[in-house]
């Protein structure tokens, strides 16, 4: 008996076996319960980020819809409407820009003059297919892009980002003669005074239709514009510039922000209640 008593009570807890048992179990059962406790706060948290990311997806796909749908084309239509000077024909000097609804676009006249000066633009606004830009060394008089005698380009560069790349597009005007133009794609600028087209360049399009988009592909800061061979045979014939069609990146209108408000907002108030339910448990 002196044995088995020295054995129990060299227990360091200091309990009788009994009460060792008793206390064994419960810090099992205070264990369990802990596991059980942070696992369902773990899997309510789970759930509720699943939630919120459903929202945020369903959002964001509302938002992109919206957006497309109330996206506008933008065209500029050179001859007609006035750049910075403002001017809209006659002389515009060897650049312009063009701004429609906040977005600009900048023209250059790139040839040699009669008296050997660097080449302006000319817009041309006479009505029906004489609508345009063209250029001011025209050697027919008639104030238009020349065979050989130079290039209009468009820079591009303060549309990146702020419009839809493959939905860029150009059209010709005054081809009736049988004329036909060539469209480049480059990333260089051309020289002033000089009608030497830049040396890295890529054929985007060559046609002879009047008022058709021809969509400008590449992703090229500048589009040279050019005459081709066409009315008079190697004395070529002339084309204007008529127009630019881009179509800007959409913008949210009030009421799709509204709601995509008002949904982050139920969130919000959904996870409060969550967290003070489980607090309370």
């Amino acid at each position: 008996m002196r044995i088995g008593a020295a054995l129990l009570s060299a227990d360091p807890s200091g309990l009788s076996p009994t009460a060792e048992l008793a206390r064994k179990e419960k810090s099992l059962e205070e264990s369990l319960t802990m596991r059980w406790y942070v696992g369902d706060k773990k899997n309510k948290w789970v759930g509720a980020m699943k939630t919120i990311l459903k929202a945020m997806l369903v959002a964001g796909a509302a938002l992109a819809v919206t957006t497309g749908a109330h996206a506008a084309t933008v065209i500029y239509n050179f001859g007609i409407i006035a750049d910075t000077a403002p001017k809209t024909t006659g002389d515009l000097g060897q650049t312009a820009t063009y701004t429609v609804s906040g977005l600009s676009v900048t023209a250059s006249a790139f040839g040699l003059a009669g008296n050997g000066t660097a080449d302006h633009l000319y817009g041309k606004g006479n009505g029906g297919d004489e609508n345009g830009l063209g250029m001011t060394n025209d050697p027919s008089g008639d104030h238009e892009i020349y065979f050989r005698e130079g290039f209009v380009q468009l820079d591009l560069g303060a549309l990146v980002g702020k419009v839809i790349a493959n939905q860029i597009f150009a059209a010709f005007n005054s081809t009736t003669s049988g004329e036909t133009w060539t469209i480049y794609g480059t990333n260089t600028a051309g020289a002033v005074g000089s009608a030497i087209l830049p040396s890295t360049k890529t054929v985007i399009a060559t046609g002879g239709s009047e008022s058709v988009n021809t969509l400008l592909t590449g992703g090229f800061q500048y589009y040279d514009f050019v005459s081709s061979t066409g009315a008079g045979g190697a004395n070529g014939g002339n084309v204007l510039l008529k127009s630019l069609t881009v179509t800007p990146r959409g913008v949210p209108e009030p009421e799709t922000w509204a709601l995509m408000i008002a949904g982050f907002g139920g969130l919000g108030a959904m996870l409060r209640r969550r967290r003070a339910q489980a607090a309370v448990a």
